[in-house]
C-alpha cells in the first residue's frame, strides 16, 4: 500500500461531495475547506474518502456520511471487520463518553512505537495532516483523555499484515515468513540488530535472541509457557498474531 502523506489533488473524487464526487458525507468547516465541495475538514469524510481510494472502485461505497459513533454500526452492517488494534488500510474510530462524538483517522503505517495516520477535522487549519500517533495502553493515540479506541474498521482489499507468517526454524529460515516475525518483533521492542533495525528476511543471531526473549515474556493462546528454543512455530506466531499491534 501506497502511503498518502499529503492532501489529495483539487480533484480527486474521493474527498468531493456526491453527486459531483464520490463522497456521502457533509461538507466539511466552511472556513477550512481545500476547495469547493470539499469533505475534507469532517474527520468522517476525510476517512472514508481515504478508506474507499484505497479500494479503487471509484466510488464511495463504504463507510459514508456519520458521526463517529455511528461509524463501527455501518461498518458492521456493510460486513467489515472490526480489529481491537490498528490495521494498516483501516480505520481508527475513538469515542468520548457520550458514544456518538469523537475522532475518526486512517492508518497509513505501524512503525515501532507510532502509527503514522491520514486525517482530517472541523477543527484543522486548511489542509490534511499526515501525524505520528504514539500507541499507548491508554488507547487515545496521542488525543486528551476524553477520547478513547472504540475499534479500526479494517479495509478489506488492504492487507492488514505487511507479510505472511509461515514457520521460522532457527537453523536456517530466509524469506518473508522471517520478515514477518522480525516485524512483529521490532513492533514490539524486542528485535533490535542494529541502527537501522533492519528487517532483511534472514533468520541470524538478533533474530534468535529476540524470538527467545519474546517466548520468555508470553504464554501461548492456551495460556501455556511458550517453548524458548528460538524457533516461531505455530504457537509463537499465534500469540504474535494476536498481540499485533498491542505494545
Amino acid at each position: 500500500m501506497e502511503m498518502r502523506t499529503t492532501p489529495p489533488a483539487a480533484d480527486n473524487l474521493y474527498y468531493i461531495k456526491a453527486p459531483a464526487g464520490y463522497n456521502p458525507c457533509i461538507l466539511g468547516n466552511p472556513n477550512n475547506r481545500q476547495y469547493p465541495e470539499s469533505v475534507l475538514a469532517n474527520c468522517t469524510g476525510a476517512a472514508t474518502g481515504r478508506f474507499n481510494e484505497l479500494i479503487g472502485a471509484k466510488n464511495c461505497a463504504y463507510l459514508g456520511d456519520a458521526y463517529p459513533g455511528y461509524m463501527l454500526t455501518l461498518a458492521k452492517a456493510q460486513g467489515l471487520t472490526i480489529w481491537d488494534r490498528p490495521a494498516i488500510g483501516g480505520v481508527i474510530v475513538m469515542l468520548k463518553a457520550d458514544g456518538m462524538n469523537g475522532h475518526v483517522i486512517n492508518v497509513e503505517a505501524i512503525n515501532k512505537q507510532t502509527i503514522t495516520t491520514f486525517e482530517s477535522g472541523w477543527s484543522y487549519p486548511a489542509g490534511l495532516y499526515c501525524q505520528n500517533r504514539k500507541i499507548t495502553r491508554a488507547g487515545n493515540y496521542g488525543m486528551s483523555d476524553a477520547y478513547q479506541f472504540a475499534g479500526c474498521i479494517v479495509n478489506p482489499f488492504v492487507d492488514p499484515f505487511p507479510f505472511e507468517m509461515e514457520y521460522v526454524n532457527k537453523w536456517h529460515s530466509t524469506g518473508t515468513g522471517v520478515k514477518a516475525v522480525q516485524w512483529v518483533l521490532k513492533r514490539g521492542g524486542y528485535y533490535n540488530p542494529g541502527e537501522d533495525d533492519s528487517i532483511d528476511g534472514s533468520c541470524g543471531p538478533a533474530t534468535i535472541n529476540a524470538i527467545m526473549n519474546y517466548q520468555k515474556r508470553h504464554v501461548d493462546i492456551y495460556g501455556q509457557p511458550l517453548e524458548v528454543d528460538g524457533s516461531a512455530g505455530p504457537l509463537t506466531q499465534g500469540r504474535m498474531q494476536s498481540d499485533w499491534g498491542i505494545i
